[in-house]
């Protein structure tokens, strides 16, 4: 969270800082007269169809004095405003779709006004939460996270590293370590820790992992040796292995989601394929219409499509269950999407790990990207949260962030373990948030006590 004296403003709601400022100083009448403020005001977290902010401050006496800031979806923008008077004075704020200046423009939020005492040299906080005036409900940005206590973590240590987890058919967290030993996990939603060996754990390693439309866990898993065949895994909840050849040259999966079909859907990032895979063990490959794009991960839309992020391609795919392939190219070039996965809002949401940004793409196929506010966070895994937002993994920031899905307002927090690497997250039985962690740890976020 920012300092006081560093204001940070949303155009649906968010937090304005006021400094008075005595004579003499920055924001004071040059002529000697009376004190005067500054208002420094930062809007960084303006909805796609805001256009125009307005900013009102009355005093109890004399004239009312109003500025308005022109405003860049997706772009930060710091204003300031000087010359303000000191005293009680009255704040209000109003957000526009239209472009500024506005004469007789309708505002699209407004918020009640807010008294504020504005003291030489003392800085004042004011939130707004703005309501749409043109539509029902309280749309409100929160730019510091959390709203109410502290959050509650745990961390489960692992004997190794953790890159791919999933939640289970069982109600519990399964994971694996791309790069050994040949073992999958199974972690309860009360941290007891089981590992279940492969049938040839010397030379095989295992990769990703989901829950079954058979009430099984499968996985990848790749051939240590590099000159056998790579394989699909198949596990019981009791940890019953059975494992399936594919033919040989075929890439071991990079992604596996369980699709709409009831068949199994992975990604094949060497060979530049989607695969389906029946739970009998029939494998259908198809080829991605753009060379070497790199297919990453994928994740199954509620269109009932199969959606996957290419990386070097820098494309977004959607395929149908008959294998129909269409590719939308993400705006910002070499924005690197990798993870991917279905919003509470019917959307699909991924991250951009080149661009630094979050991504927002419709069942149709329109784009829209927001920033990071985390410089260089390394954006990972992605997954709709039970309390109805998106949420990213941030690996070098060490950090979650909350995506708000009608704003594309983020909110991070930091995660207890110093360099935690974060992967993939999930949505748990629990209601709440589990993520992978490369230092050896699964986390848990508590959404839900």
């Amino acid at each position: 969270m920012k300092r006081v004296e560093t204001i940070a403003i949303g155009c649906c709601a968010g937090l304005l800082t006021i400094a008075a400022v005595g004579c003499g100083t920055s924001g004071g009448d040059p002529g000697g007269g009376e004190p005067t403020a500054t208002m420094t005001v930062d809007l960084t977290l303006a909805p796609p169809d805001a256009r125009c902010a307005v900013i009102t401050v009355t005093p109890q006496m004399g004239a009312a004095v109003q500025r308005q800031f022109a405003l860049t979806p997706e772009t930060a923008a710091t204003f300031t405003m000087t010359g303000l008077p000191t005293g009680n004075v009255t704040v209000a704020e109003q957000v526009f779709t239209a472009a500024c200046p506005i004469t007789t423009q309708t505002p699209t939020w407004t918020a009640a006004p807010v008294m504020v005492n504005l003291d030489p040299s003392v800085p004042v906080t004011v939130t707004f939460n703005l309501q749409r005036t043109d539509a029902g409900g309280q749309l409100a940005v929160i730019t510091n996270f959390p709203t109410g206590g502290m959050p509650t973590f745990r961390e489960f240590p692992t004997p190794t590293q953790v890159d791919f987890m999933a939640a289970g058919p069982d109600d519990n967290i399964w994971f694996t370590n791309s790069v050994g030993p040949g073992a999958i996990g199974r972690l309860t939603l009360g941290g007891a820790l089981t590992s279940f060996p492969l049938l040839n754990p010397t030379n095989e390693v295992a990769t990703a992992i989901t829950g079954g439309p058979d009430g099984n866990v499968w996985f990848g898993i790749l051939d240590a040796t590099s000159s056998g065949f790579n394989k699909v895994g198949r596990s019981s909840t009791s940890g019953s292995i059975f494992e399936f050849s594919l033919p040989l040259g075929t890439d071991f999966p990079t992604a596996i989601r369980t699709g709409a079909d009831g068949n199994l859907w992975f990604t094949e990032a060497t060979t530049n394929k989607i695969a389906r895979f029946s739970t009998a063990g029939t494998l259908t490959e198809f080829n991605v219409p753009t060379a070497n794009s790199q297919p990453i991960r994928l994740a199954a839309g509620p269109d009932g499509n199969i959606w996957f992020t290419e990386e070097t391609g820098n494309k977004i795919g959607r395929i149908t269950p008959t294998g129909t392939i269409t590719e939308f190219t993400v705006p910002t070039p070499s924005a690197f999407p990798f993870g991917i996965g279905a919003g509470p809002d019917g959307n699909i949401w991924f991250t951009e790990v080149g661009a630094n940004r979050i991504g927002r793409i419709s069942p149709t196929g329109s784009i829209v990207e927001f920033n990071i506010p985390s410089t260089d966070a390394f954006p990972l895994g992605v997954t709709a949260g039970s309390d109805g937002n998106v949420w990213i993994t941030e690996r070098f920031a060490n950090k979650l962030a909350r995506v708000i899905p009608s704003t594309g307002a983020i909110s991070e927090i930091v995660i207890p373990t110093f360099n935690s690497n974060p992967g993939e997250i999930v949505n748990g039985a629990d209601a709440n948030l589990w993520f992978a962690e490369a230092a050896g740890k699964i986390g848990q976020l508590q959404l839900h006590n």
